[in-house]
């Protein structure tokens, strides 16, 4: 059985003077009654300081599986601190407690993990237990906030083709408006190559300007077309070639059932139909795996005429709509870039021509 390794942090600030050594022991207690293995023992301040971005960098490289703090009941009671915290723990880190009064620990749907989003004061002094779904509040970005997050997301990791997912910053810096900053990152832990993409504002506001003059531009809409002409040529006569045999199939056991051919000779000829509907069939299927848009003028027009005053749910979807069948690749960069130094890193939709692996293999 594999064993998850937890790294353990302790802060000079903590309430009461309570010393280092102190805290890791706490800490190394936690780890092994949660049947963990020490990762690293950390040092730090508080949340923020040079220790504390350290252990969020281990979580990113995957070289720990979560962090397990002193006395974390304590240290939420700060909105700042609790804020840093929850966002780790929906970006599918394991947050905990020294004590087992608290821990920060998200279980994600897979097909929804980008949309987990809970706050530190969602969790109740109970293990590992959210109590109920908070509001958004300043400081964190509400649900479904992120563009460009998820595996059915057609935005991806220039480097591996993997789906991006999001990090804060970990020294707490926050955009003009006080909330959190955030960046995209193609993570190690869920399957990517560990690197930042850009920051989670830059991003979001350079793919709406492609993907909205994309729609724009007439000449996508009979590229669409074509796309979806060539598919159904492609599948036409494999279907036809698993009716034909079909009807054969029904002939020879309408033979058989008036006794003019032997159970004998229906087995061999069903046995080479069957064999030729399957291949057929896995063809077909090679074929269909390769997703295709089937958006059309109407759903184009209704995208481009409602963008502006959509929420953020409905983007998007109405992004995975726009682009399905495209991938829109973004190479790696620094979180601090400006937009047009993002821009640059963003390459054109290109069309997606391998069949999807289903997720997990």
């Amino acid at each position: 059985m594999h064993r998850r390794t937890l790294d353990s942090y302790a802060r000079s600030s903590a309430a009461g003077g309570v010393s280092i050594a102190h805290q890791h022991q706490a800490n190394f207690r936690r780890i092994e009654a949660l049947s963990a293995i020490l990762g690293k023992a950390v040092d730090g301040q508080s949340l923020g300081c040079p220790g504390w971005a350290q252990a969020v960098k281990r979580l990113e490289s995957g070289a720990s599986d979560g962090v397990v703090v002193y006395r974390l009941g304590q240290l939420i009671q700060d909105p700042d601190a609790g804020r840093l915290l929850a966002d780790l723990a929906r970006a599918g880190f394991a947050v905990y407690d020294s004590d087992a009064e608290i821990d920060l620990v998200i279980e994600r749907n897979r097909d929804d993990d980008d949309d987990a989003v809970k706050d530190a004061e969602d969790y109740a002094p109970a293990h590992s237990t959210p109590v109920r779904r908070g509001d958004a509040r300043r400081g964190r970005p509400p649900v479904n906030t992120y563009l460009c997050t998820g595996r059915e997301s057609p935005v991806r990791c220039g480097n591996c083709g993997h789906h991006l997912d999001i990090n804060t910053n970990a020294r707490g810096k926050t955009y003009s408006d006080g909330v959190l900053k955030h960046h995209y990152r193609c993570l190690k832990t869920t399957g990517g190559c560990g690197k930042t993409i850009a920051d989670w504002r830059v991003l979001d506001e350079i793919i709406e300007d492609i993907m909205l003059r994309w729609l724009s531009d007439p000449s996508v809409l009979e590229i669409l077309r074509e796309v979806q002409e060539t598919r159904n040529m492609e599948r036409q006569p494999l279907l036809k070639e698993i009716a034909d045999r079909e009807r054969r199939k029904a002939h020879w056991g309408a033979l058989f059932n008036d006794g003019e051919i032997t159970e004998s000779e229906l087995t061999h000829n069903l046995r080479e139909l069957n064999a030729a509907i399957k291949a057929a069939q896995s063809k077909l299927g090679e074929i269909e795996s390769v997703p295709l848009s089937t958006i059309d003028a109407e759903a184009i027009a209704q995208i481009l005429e409602e963008w502006q005053n959509a929420d953020s749910e409905t983007k998007r979807a109405d992004l995975h709509r726009a682009w399905e069948g495209f991938h829109v690749l973004v190479d790696p960069g620094s979180s601090t870039d400006d937009k047009d130094a993002v821009r640059r890193r963003v390459h054109r939709p290109r069309r997606i021509a391998e069949p999807v692996r289903p997720i997990g293999d």
